[in-house]
């Protein structure tokens, strides 16, 4: 129990911190204080605590998270596969949806300003790992490759948003404030470095049978995104490959498990914070009866797919109302109790999918 106690302390100092100490390159604020810091990472535990405050971050705030500022919602909503109903917010997610692009656009905000502060997270924690002497070195390998892998993942969604960005790899402000915006092209090529360079620091087999944590092989495939949009089609394939036949991987035969947490295809997932809790996921796009809270399916959507395809019928359900049916998206469908569901970021379908493109663009389709 006291072990407990103490993980939660150094969790919430960990927040704190980074909450109060990132936001200058959004709005800088003073620099992380150096005696705190060095408790925080006095030790394997307390580092994992502040890795820990990250994937917490990743799972409610980041770019990738399945809620209302996460990406899914608001570019699904943007390109027409989802119908926006959020009339009642002030967030701006509406104006996305309806194709209305405003500098002052809160929503677009807090994408831009949560995905720097987890950046800051992460380089918070790799400083504190250099310079740490009470952390075994594998130890400190394990946690800084797990962080510059969020960081990178992260700065992947945001130059796919946002174009050419600030590239900031330190916690230090009088660096940061300056900093000018690198190409895309660039900043590809900086976290194909990262992942290089991190990928031996962990291992192939998972640290946590839920696979709530990223191996080798998660950097793997977002090694090959990365590779893939760079054009370098025969790294992606090599990487790739390593993954389809790894035997840790297969695919699930029944459709409606391939939201579930144990399926044997998931690369890696985010556990909700609050046991029992629905995913993200699952309260953005569920609703009962009357008019969306959210979004639904949109007419484009649905009518892309032909009426014998298993994902429309297994993935979507319909709600009438009224005169009207919508279509809710039922990926996640667990509302209360949730223990069989965990926001899923990485699946072997995408690297089957990214697979056949490589071979494809190397005109190797049969």
């Amino acid at each position: 129990m006291k072990n407990k106690i103490i993980e939660k302390a150094i969790l919430t100092i960990a927040i704190l911190l980074c909450y109060s100490s990132c936001e200058k390159l959004v709005e800088v604020d003073l620099p992380i204080n150096q005696i705190t810091t060095s408790q925080v990472f006095e030790s394997t535990s307390t580092a994992d605590g502040a890795l820990s405050a990250l994937y917490a971050e990743m799972q409610s705030f980041s770019v990738i998270a399945g809620g209302s500022t996460g990406a899914g919602g608001l570019l699904g909503s943007y390109v027409d596969d989802l119908d926006g109903y959020d009339v009642y917010s002030n967030n701006a997610s509406m104006d996305l949806f309806n194709n209305i692009q405003n500098a002052s656009n809160t929503t677009v905000k807090l994408v831009w300003g949560n995905g720097y502060r987890q950046i800051y997270m992460a380089n918070a924690i790799v400083e504190g790992l250099e310079k740490s002497s009470g952390i075994p070195e594998k130890d400190k390998n394990r946690i800084k490759g797990e962080a510059i892998f969020m960081r990178s993942l992260v700065y992947y969604y945001l130059t796919e948003i946002f174009g050419d960005i600030p590239y900031p790899t330190s916690t230090d402000y009088s660096i940061n404030q300056s900093l000018s915006k690198i190409s895309t092209t660039e900043i590809l090529k900086n976290i194909s470095q990262d992942l290089s360079t991190i990928s031996p620091f962990l291992e192939t087999d998972y640290r946590n049978a839920e696979r709530i944590y990223v191996n080798r092989k998660t950097v793997n495939l977002l090694s090959a995104i990365v590779y893939a949009r760079l054009k370098q089609w025969n790294l992606a394939e090599d990487l790739l490959s390593g993954i389809i036949t790894s035997p840790l991987y297969s695919f699930p035969q029944d459709l409606s498990k391939t939201f579930k947490k144990d399926g044997k295809h998931i690369l890696w997932q985010l556990k909700p914070i609050y046991a029992n809790t629905a995913t993200p996921e699952a309260s953005l796009y569920n609703f009962s009866s009357g008019v969306p809270r959210y979004y639904a399916a949109s007419e484009n959507l649905l009518a892309s797919f032909s009426t014998a395809d298993q994902r429309k019928t297994s993935w979507m359900s319909p709600v009438v109302s009224g005169q009207k049916t919508y279509y809710k998206i039922n990926k996640y469908k667990t509302i209360t109790a949730n223990t069989d569901e965990y926001s899923i970021v990485f699946r072997l379908q995408e690297a089957y999918l990214l697979m056949a493109e490589s071979l494809a663009q190397q005109n190797e389709s049969s």
